[in-house]
């Protein structure tokens, strides 16, 4: 009666809930919710009582933990072991849990979900595997393997899925789509890859679909990768850089994930959105000089209808003084800063105005009149066609012009212009003009 009793224990019936009926095969079953797993008869149950030995051997998990948390990346294989120890008659399952809701996917060896991507792997002697191929996002979760016990025994497993970040980076470590180069130049270009579960350090790179990695034919182009913390640094150096060489670059982890970057390379000087093979943000302050034979020293032109909003910054070619009396007299919005004291001009047909941060003056014309404005004195200038006056509260000042000549007179023969803290000098000479800046000195020779 004993052996009866035992025998009758391991034959009660277990029942997948909403399921599985006699004769159903489990691919009719694929996918079910269960609202309570599942579901014991208890018609030995008292025959069970008497054999509080058998009952205690229970089966039980020989990893047990809490929670096991597993990491992946996107698109790669998770493995989800679940060893058992003493399972006997039970079956072991794996679910996966949201809420409360619960998807049956496996049941002992049989595959309970209509996606290919799960699988039940067991390898002996005792570890029931879920695999997941092609990990997506939608993975990310926690699953659940467990004891056909009464209630079941369960080991929670939680499943992470990461997909790495590709950035393409410049100089400054900030992420670029664009890159100019200077024909001859070495071609450099900096790939970051973070985010990532595993130790990997082999990356790809592309010329538009051409592989770089192990390219012989062209010569001068190497690869170096470098894991510093958990972000891997590839670099791609490519000497010599030609037009065959522009185009479309690649930096990739597999499938996975990619990053681009657009490099162009050119002939002669470089744009004004270049700088070192950079297409980054241009740098604020210059020093550019023109000997044409004027010499204007200062730090940054800004001017907006000529060459469309552009600093004047790099690369700008020396330019006679014809041309920059053109550009002063023809167009509309001309500012001049310097890094020491600040000049603006701004021009609106005859409208000129200067500023300075020191010592503010301002000339404003309408048509022929102009006025000077200064801190410690006042001036002012009334131009009627091509005669010019000047009139100050401590000096009577005459300017004749006619065309191209000026001739200033004065009572000393000297004029002078005090500012608060910047000295400005002008002195006519001829018709040649400089302008020269020294801390808060300038001159103006005409």
């Amino acid at each position: 009666m004993e052996d009866e009793g035992i025998e009758d224990v391991a034959s009660s019936e277990v029942r997948y809930e909403g399921g599985i009926e006699s004769g159903q095969t489990a691919s009719e079953n694929t996918g079910a919710s269960l609202s309570s797993l599942w579901t014991f008869s208890t018609i030995s149950q008292d025959r069970y009582d008497e054999h509080s030995d058998e009952h205690e051997l229970l089966p039980y998990f020989q990893d047990y933990v809490n929670t096991t948390n597993i990491t992946v990346q996107l698109g790669s294989t998770a493995t989800l072991n679940c060893r058992v120890k003493r399972l006997k008659d039970k079956t072991v399952s794996w679910v996966r849990r949201d809420g409360d809701n619960i998807k049956l996917l496996t049941w002992g060896l049989h595959t309970y979900s209509n996606d290919a991507r799960y699988a039940l792997i067991f390898e002996h002697p005792n570890n029931w595997k879920l695999q997941i191929k092609y990990t997506q996002r939608r993975d990310k979760g926690n699953y659940e393997c467990q004891i056909s016990t009464h209630p079941p025994t369960v080991n929670p497993v939680r499943l992470n899925v990461v997909a790495p970040v590709v950035v393409i980076i410049d100089e400054r470590g900030e992420s670029v789509h664009e890159k100019f180069y200077k024909k001859g130049s070495t071609i450099e270009l900096k790939c970051t890859i973070s985010q990532m579960p595993q130790a990997q350090t082999f990356i790809l790179w592309r010329h538009g679909d051409h592989m770089l990695n192990y390219d012989t034919s062209r010569g001068g182009i190497s690869v170096k990768t470098d894991m510093s913390g958990s972000v891997i640094v590839s670099t791609l150096f490519i000497a010599r850089a030609g037009h065959r060489d522009s185009g479309n670059y690649t930096c990739s982890l597999g499938d996975v994930a990619t990053g681009s970057v657009m490099v162009h390379v050119l002939n002669g000087e470089q744009p004004a959105a270049m700088q070192h093979g950079s297409g980054t943000k241009d740098h604020m302050c210059c020093l550019l000089t023109f000997m044409v034979p004027t010499r204007l020293l200062y730090h940054r032109l800004l001017y907006h209808h000529l060459f469309y909003h552009h600093l004047f910054c790099h690369h700008v070619p020396l330019l006679s003084l014809p041309i920059l009396l053109h550009i002063l007299l023809n167009f509309k919005d001309i500012a001049i800063e310097t890094c020491e004291a600040d000049i603006a001009i701004e021009t609106c047909d005859t409208d000129i105005g200067i500023e300075t941060c020191e010592a503010d003056i301002a000339i404003e014309t309408c048509d022929t009149d102009i006025a000077i404005e200064t801190c410690e004195a006042d001036i002012a200038i009334e131009t009627c066609e091509a005669d010019i006056g000047i009139e100050t509260c401590e000096a009577d000042i005459a300017i004749e012009t006619c065309e191209a000549d000026i001739a200033i007179e004065t009572c000393e023969a000297d004029i002078a212009i005090e500012t608060c803290e910047a000295d400005i000098a002008i002195e006519t000479c001829d018709t040649d003009i400089a302008i020269e800046t020294c801390d808060t000195d300038i001159g103006i020779e005409t």
